[in-house]
């Protein structure tokens, strides 16, 4: 483990707030301190609580948008949807940033790039803060209650980060309370990963006893964690922990390796242990879907994301009133932005407004018209040629992508433009900040998992069509005829299966899922080798338009190591006891 992150996480230097925040107030700014060693912070309560909030403020690294050029790097300015085969590169897309670089196989355990790097230093700088938080906490002049409470955060905190090492990395090594010093040796062999899970799942069932549930949590608090967002975060361990990728299917050959990267063999119980878990979170009674079809169909689907306080996140990394993914996503003509464009392959994904996907002959699916009568959560998600959108000065105006529209939007011949512009999350209505903050877990998720668990389990029952009408309705997709939202009657679990994954894909489109979810269900050799392709438009004299495709990036190549990430190797030359991932 590299020693001077791991080991060595100055106190005396970035004390940076991170507070939750109350409701509908600012985010405080980042403040520092370049003068506090461990025993000033350790025995003035204020300090103590900065640093607890230092630990929250790494909670979204790899989704956030932040820090210009480098933000790439951590798959944020849509780098995870590219890696996730949602979306081409279209500003930055030299093969030196990590997202295409990941994208088109060109990763190694030498690649040195900061979206690498951070993947394994971030989260270990932060488990150290919270073992060191553990560690000295008695130190703080604060009563026993607020202590109980501090300690509930920081297990939560380090569970959090020790699932995304292991999701990254699958079993790493497991230090307890330890906190190393910079000039410790470490010599810490990676631990299974059962060992793994079933500490990720202890250290949050403990924690989750000590924390407020999302109703008696105060208002000043929120944005921290809850006994919820510990539930739910159990829930997405245990799920990840039942799929393809690591329920026996380790892509090791050696029995040593086969045990850290995985369980040795499969066992069908464990989708049941996540179901259970996904159903703990529903009882809780605490979280619903944003619902609202009234405004207009789906318009729930795309207010969710500009609510900063809404009780559908479960987990979310907050931020004060912001236009970052503005600036960061919106199309061309408007500006800065445009690092990521979605993919053709990703468009088609979204069925029709009746629920059934483009490729049934019953869905109504005109490609002379393509985006006529489609699922909601399509024109909530993506920016078309003829999309109506406001400009910077609160104006209406149509996206014009077609080839020579006069506009920076148009497709060339020539640019990794593919037509399409990503709508999720912005603010539509162009008058700058909203209150938005990142969703990390929210409870469409957990409906997810459940209908996952529960297929795998014991089938397509009545439950698990019940939870995706859900999600279906709350997007705004009609009952259709049947009454079934699409969703053929009597399907085999292989066919829920198809219609669940696709589900993930729709719902949590560009919010870092697709690149974990494709590998957790070992599908990515499918999924994500494949070439980018865009949609060419014409348009014609008459005021139609013609459609066709064209490749607008290099192919993406998806190779069986690629599963998990490599660690690095500078950090295997530091320790004996580290053992590599297969095929690196």
């Amino acid at each position: 483990m590299k020693s001077k992150v791991i080991l060595f996480v100055a106190i005396i230097g970035s004390l940076i707030v991170a507070q939750g925040c109350k409701k509908g107030s600012d985010f405080l700014d980042p403040q520092v301190s370049n003068d506090l060693n461990g025993d000033a912070v350790f025995k003035d309560s204020t300090y103590t609580s900065m640093f607890l909030n230092r630990i929250y403020y790494d909670i979204g690294f790899t989704f956030q948008m932040s820090d210009g050029y480098q933000g790439l790097s951590r798959f944020a300015a849509g780098g995870h949807m590219v890696v996730g085969g949602e979306a081409s590169p279209y500003r930055y897309n030299g093969l030196q940033n990590t997202a295409p670089l990941m994208a088109v196989g060109n990763m190694s355990p030498e690649t040195s790039v900061a979206g690498i790097a951070e993947m394994w230093n971030v989260p270990w700088a932060n488990i150290r803060r919270c073992n060191l938080m553990m560690q000295r906490i008695n130190e703080t002049p604060v009563s026993a209650q607020t202590k109980s409470y501090w300690i509930a955060q920081a297990r939560f905190l380090r569970a959090w980060y020790y699932f995304l090492l292991v999701r990254s990395y699958a079993g790493v090594p497991l230090i307890g309370d330890k906190v190393f010093d910079i000039e410790d040796k470490i010599e810490v062999p990676r631990s299974s990963y059962s060992d793994c899970i079933k500490y990720i799942a202890t250290e949050l069932d403990a924690a989750a006893a000590g924390l407020p549930s999302f109703e008696t949590q105060i208002a000043q608090d929120y944005g921290r964690a809850t006994k919820g967002a510990a539930l739910a975060v159990k829930a997405r361990a245990l799920l990840y922990a039942a799929s393809p990728l690591f329920n026996g299917g380790s892509i090791a050959t050696d029995a040593t390796l086969k045990a850290i990267t995985s369980y040795p063999t499969y066992d069908k119980e464990r989708w049941n242990t996540a179901l259970q878990a996904m159903k703990a979170v529903m009882d809780l009674g605490s979280y619903n879907l944003y619902v609202d079809n009234t405004t207009r169909n789906g318009y729930g689907y795309y207010k969710v994301f500009q609510k900063r306080y809404n009780n559908e996140y479960i987990l979310a990394k907050m931020e004060g009133n912001n236009t970052t993914l503005e600036s960061w996503l919106r199309v061309p003509s408007l500006g800065d932005g445009y690092r990521a464009v979605p993919i053709l392959q990703m468009v088609n994904s979204y069925g029709m407004s009746n629920g059934l996907p483009i490729d049934d002959p019953t869905s109504g699916y005109d490609a002379n018209n393509p985006y006529l009568n489609r699922d909601p959560r399509f024109y909530n998600s993506i920016l078309f040629n003829g999309a109506d959108w406001f400009n910077t000065s609160n104006a209406k105006i149509k996206i014009a992508s077609y080839a020579n529209s006069g506009t920076a939007d148009a497709y060339t011949n020539s640019s990794v433009n593919s037509s399409y512009f990503i709508r999720k999350m912005l603010n539509e209505d162009g008058t700058g900040s909203t209150e938005r903050c990142w969703p990390l877990l929210r409870y469409a998720e957990i409906l997810l998992g459940y209908a996952e668990a529960k297929n795998e389990y014991s089938g397509p029952t009545t439950e698990v069509y019940d939870v995706l009408k859900q999600l279906r309705i709350r997007g705004g997709v009609s009952a259709g005829v049947a009454g079934n939202y699409g969703l053929k009657a009597g399907m085999t679990q292989e066919e829920m299966r198809k219609v669940i994954q696709n589900e993930y894909k729709v719902e949590l489109a560009f919010e870092e899922h697709r690149m974990w979810d494709v590998r957790r269900w070992k599908t990515a050799m499918q999924e994500l080798n494949i070439t980018p392709i865009g949609t060419t438009v014409t348009k014609n004299a008459n005021n139609t338009y013609t459609y066709g495709t064209r490749n607008v990036y290099t192919p993406y190549l998806f190779t069986e190591k690629f599963y998990l990430f490599p660690i690095m190797s500078l950090e295997i030359g530091r320790s004996t006891a580290l053992v590599q991932n297969p095929g690196w």
